[in-house]
């Protein structure tokens, strides 16, 4: 079965905390696609949220805005990252950036930026763990499971 990442969008709620919305399409044979949706508040593993930062370089790289990228980790916040299917495939990301001189929020979207070089092997990265999420393995997924095949052998 092959699966392809379509959308990711990390939304933050005072009452909710952060919510991950993940879509994704399935494929037995590569030309008919089921379309499916995640939401979770479920805290991700440590590389998905690495993942994630990474963008922001992107981000910031594909709207031109000037900015050192020691200062891009502090300031840059990936909300959205959406996927073209379509030849030649692309991607554009949307966050929110804290301007260095206001301390105002701005938020950009990048145009659609093509799958090549360094980007590919990121978005790859970003996909591969997006999949782990949707798999279920999240921070502290197998915490017990350790604990459960232990007490399976004490009985």
């Amino acid at each position: 079965m092959m699966r392809k990442l379509k959308k990711i969008k990390i939304t933050f709620s005072e009452k909710k905390g952060t919510t991950y919305a993940l879509e994704w399409g399935e494929s037995e044979n590569g030309t008919t696609w089921e379309r499916h949706a995640l939401a979770s508040n479920d805290m991700p593993r440590p590389e998905l949220e690495a993942a994630i930062e990474m963008m922001g370089l992107y981000l910031i790289d594909g709207c031109e805005i000037m900015m050192d990228a020691a200062v891009v980790g502090r300031s840059v916040e990936v909300t959205d990252i959406a996927y073209e299917a379509k030849t030649p495939e692309v991607i554009r990301i949307g966050g929110v950036v804290i301007l260095q001189r206001s301390g105002r929020p701005l938020a950009p979207h990048s145009p659609w930026l093509p799958l090549v070089d360094e980007l590919k092997e990121a978005y790859t990265r970003l996909e591969a763990e997006c999949m782990r999420y949707i798999d279920g393995d999240r921070a502290q997924g197998h915490l017990f499971a350790g604990m459960e095949e232990a007490q399976c052998t004490q009985s």
